[in-house]
């Protein structure tokens, strides 16, 4: 970084931020477009084994890992102890579980809002895992976005907890709304135990 020049780094980073938000935004269509679509096409079912999604990805990033430590080839540390590292990787499992299970309940629009609401739990677990203490106005500004979030979920007609992805009426929205609850609070564990 120091032989680099100024505009280089900023030109690595318009470039890390434009990649990231790609992957990110390629990522939610994708995935909607896998639990919205019928297979095969018009006739058939849909696909609602969120839990072979989730297995999927973890086999593929363990693949990817395992690739990559071979490649690399990094010093074992004498501090680091294995089992702990299954805890934000249990609450990740589980934290993408409930998003795709949700989504058999209530619509992706509702899925999507409902996880900008992240800052409040994850300000909650980040004082009972680590004793952080934020500010008094970053609490007030958690509470803000929550009421926005509501108020713009409540006022907008087709942004409702009683349709599924598939667009069908759900007798078990509350269902979805309980897995999202979940989300948030696997999700805000995740976060801060890895921090």
């Amino acid at each position: 970084q120091e032989k680099e020049s100024k505009q280089s780094v900023y030109t690595n980073l318009a470039i890390c931020a434009v990649m990231l938000n790609l992957t990110f935004v390629s990522w939610g269509l994708l995935q909607e477009r896998m639990l919205t679509r019928r297979y095969p096409r018009l006739t058939g079912e849909y696909f609602t084994y969120s839990y072979a999604l989730v297995f999927t990805n973890r086999f593929w990033t363990l693949v990817m890992s395992g690739l990559l430590l071979l490649y690399l080839k990094p010093r074992t540390s004498r501090t680091t102890i294995i089992y702990e590292y299954s805890f934000p990787s249990i609450s990740n499992m589980l934290s993408s579980w409930c998003q795709y299970e949700a989504l058999r309940y209530v619509s992706f629009p509702a899925v999507t809002i409902f996880k900008a609401f992240k800052l409040a739990p994850v300000m909650v677990m980040g004082k009972l895992l680590g004793n952080h203490s934020y500010p008094q106005y970053e609490y007030v500004m958690a509470i803000f976005i929550g009421v926005g979030i509501a108020m713009f979920m409540t006022s907008t007609d087709e942004l409702t907890f009683d349709l599924d992805v598939h667009g069908e009426h759900s007798s078990a929205k509350w269902t979805g709304v309980m897995l999202l609850v979940f989300y948030l609070f696997f999700d805000s564990f995740t976060s801060q135990w890895q921090s």
